[in-house]
């Protein structure tokens, strides 16, 4: 018989680490034959990638475009990731308003999914459930003397997820999601803003 600790494994998500320098394509190419080799696996219901561990990405300081409804404009902190446009659905993280990720949007990149500490405690407006922050745009501020990003539209607000119990010294962080293609993680993904 299979082992019960199998049939708990739901998510096998696959860490991008910046550390391989290859050709376009090649990078891609292994990355999706291991995911193929993954989904094949007995028990293995749902393969993913991130930029980093949900919940543990790194924070980058934005702006919002001069109309929206800021709150508070001395913590604009917030954690960044680049994942798989099924990513948040292979974590089952609730969708509050708007809508999720899909294929069209890798290609255009400059769209964002924010989550709810995001949404309440950055911007004055409307409830996340209700859709206030929706269309919302922020970039990231400029680093070390180099220019801002280009600008994010807000297309979603997500629930926090990983369902980790925050400590009360440590409160859930806001957060932005961004598309990113299979392959995309190494020195050529780096590239492109976020």
């Amino acid at each position: 018989g299979r082992s019960p600790v199998l049939d708990q494994i739901v998510v096998a998500n696959m860490v991008l680490v910046d550390e391989v320098s290859a050709t376009d394509g090649l990078v891609k190419q292994r990355q999706d034959a291991l995911m193929a080799r993954l989904r094949a696996e007995p028990g293995v219901k749902t393969v993913t990638f991130s930029s980093a561990l949900p919940g543990l990405g790194p924070d980058r300081r934005i702006e919002f475009e001069p109309s929206a409804p800021v709150r508070d404009a001395g913590s604009l902190d917030v954690a960044t990731f680049r994942i798989d446009v099924g990513l948040l659905r292979a974590y089952d993280a609730r969708l509050l308003a708007g809508r999720g990720f899909e294929a069209r949007d890798v290609a255009n990149g400059r769209v964002a999914i924010v989550n709810r500490t995001f949404a309440e405690t950055l911007l004055a407006s409307q409830s996340p459930g209700e859709g206030g922050p929706l269309g919302t745009r922020f970039r990231y501020a400029a680093a070390g003397g180099g220019t801002p990003s280009d600008w994010y539209d807000i297309l979603g607000i997500v629930d926090a997820f990983p369902p980790l119990p925050p400590s009360p010294e440590s409160p859930t962080e806001s957060t932005a999601y961004h598309p990113m293609p299979s392959g995309a993680a190494g020195a050529s993904g780096r590239r492109r803003g976020c």
